[in-house]
């Protein structure tokens, strides 16, 4: 009995189970900043990427937007973004991302030997992105994302596949309180064409090598849920409080919590933290707004491993 209540109490860990995981990277500093805390306050020109609805949230005809995040010396992840306003019929927008990370050194087994070649392997990862959002009415608004990718494990093998985002963004009418719900990653497994090697132990103690056909394993599909409201709103500065809770099915339930605080619609300083949800913990940057043209800056903490830098720049017309 008490071996079934620690089961059935005890969270058990997915991690592994899923694929195509740069689906899950974070390429925006303002959710970054905000510990992942976005959803419900999206309305950045890479909104898009993050909540699909959120695109509905930007005014302005034509918004560019570039940015990239470093990581490790090893890893760059590039993003652009274009969203066109075409007013009663909705905003369109086309993103562009990617990962690479290289300097990874090659080993093969050789006579029954593990060795080093002295090449060096690379990750690589691009997508395309179409999000089209609206606000069917004056407090309700939907979008769907359409992602294709390709990811290259290093030239030995390939893979192609689709994904898609849905999300929602409603205004409660109590005060400023508005909820987001979104759901990413929806589509097929992921399966890398062509065959490899399987070495294993036979009879005798031989090592024994079978070619088999890669697995496909499914994409890193999250549930979000978010709240937000300016807790404090004055006429020159407001404070924007953010919760969000994330649901994924290839690791434990976790919370973000953020803050905005918005200094004449100019300059904007964020903070929030992640609950529960792996490396990722608390992040922190600031956006500036110079007419036009507008900077996001994010620094994340990690709890073992070095901090990331985003940083965004963009232009509305």
């Amino acid at each position: 009995m008490n071996l079934i209540t620690l089961l059935l109490f005890t969270q058990v860990s997915k991690v592994g189970i899923a694929t195509s995981t740069f689906l899950t990277l974070d390429y925006d500093p303002v959710s970054a900043s905000l510990g992942g805390a976005y959803v419900a306050v999206a309305g950045s020109p890479l909104a898009g990427l993050s909540n699909p609805a959120g695109i509905a949230n930007l005014k302005s005809k034509y918004s560019f937007v570039a940015g990239n995040m470093s990581w490790l010396e090893i890893g760059e992840f590039p993003a652009v973004g274009f969203v066109y306003n075409m007013g009663n019929r909705g905003n369109f927008g086309i993103y562009m991302t990617g990962a690479y990370l290289g300097g990874m050194a090659e080993t093969k087994v050789v006579d029954g030997a593990i060795i080093t070649t002295g090449q060096e392997l690379a990750y690589k990862a691009f997508l395309i992105d179409f999000t089209y959002a609206k606000y069917y009415t004056d407090k309700f608004a939907s979008g769907v994302s359409v992602k294709l990718f390709r990811e290259d494990y290093g030239g030995y093998t390939a893979a192609n596949n689709i994904a898609i985002d849905v999300g929602s963004y409603y205004w409660t009418g109590f005060k400023s309180l508005r909820i987001a719900l979104v759901i990413q990653n929806l589509g097929p497994d992921t399966r890398p064409g062509g065959t490899y090697n399987f070495y294993h132990i036979g009879q005798g103690g031989n090592i024994v090598v079978d070619t088999v056909k890669f697995s496909g394993y499914p994409l890193p599909m999250i549930f979000r849920m978010g709240v937000a409201m300016e807790v404090i709103e004055r006429p020159d500065y407001r404070l924007t409080a953010v919760l969000e809770a994330i649901h994924p099915n290839d690791y434990y339930e976790g919370i973000s919590v953020g803050f905005d605080l918005n200094v004449l619609n100019k300059i904007e300083f964020r903070t929030g933290y992640s609950f529960n949800q792996g490396e990722k913990t608390l992040g922190a940057g600031f956006g500036v707004k110079l007419g036009a043209l507008g900077l996001n800056y994010a620094y994340t903490f990690m709890n073992t491993l070095p901090a990331k830098h985003r940083v965004q720049v963009y232009y509305r017309l």
